[in-house]
């Protein structure tokens, strides 16, 4: 019988979802106010980028959106949560956020995003440490304390 109510509720849900927006809760994913959706002014090209097989190829493409002067802050958002991703290496990945952080369009909220998410893109601590480095310099932000810091290894 629970078995019977569990399909009925899904098949229910399936039939009178679509086109709600369902909110997902993605941990620390994005800050308040910034959502996974994908609209901003790359993001056609972020997800085609992200659709290259080679690390390098798929980081040159990337760090060329993230270099645009014009890339708005859910662009920026959503290049930073693409490179959350297992897909490469740090080195590439390292590159890419050099790059954003470099960018005289890159937003407050998202410079904090990236810090925030370093553990999670860049393997190497020397990575962590570079984008810090950068982060830092920046006036409006500051680099991650405790468990988002750098660690010297």
């Amino acid at each position: 019988m629970p078995t019977r109510l569990l399909l009925a509720l899904t098949a229910a849900s399936v039939t009178l979802l679509p086109g709600c927006i369902v909110h997902v809760d993605h941990g620390d994913c994005c800050p308040p106010g910034v959502y996974a959706a994908e609209t901003g002014n790359y993001a056609g090209a972020i997800r085609a980028a992200n659709t290259v097989g080679h690390s390098s190829d798929r980081s040159a493409t990337l760090a060329t959106v993230a270099g645009k002067p014009d890339l708005d802050e859910p662009s920026q958002m959503m290049l930073v949560n693409s490179l959350r991703g297992s897909w490469g290496h740090s080195s590439d990945k390292t590159n890419v956020l050099q790059t954003l952080v470099s960018n005289p369009a890159l937003t407050p909220r998202a410079a904090l995003h990236v810090a925030n998410s370093l553990e999670r893109i860049a393997s190497h601590s020397s990575d962590r440490k570079r984008i810090a480095d950068l982060l830092a310099s920046r006036p409006a932000v500051q680099p991650p304390t405790g468990h988002n810091a750098p660690q010297g290894h």
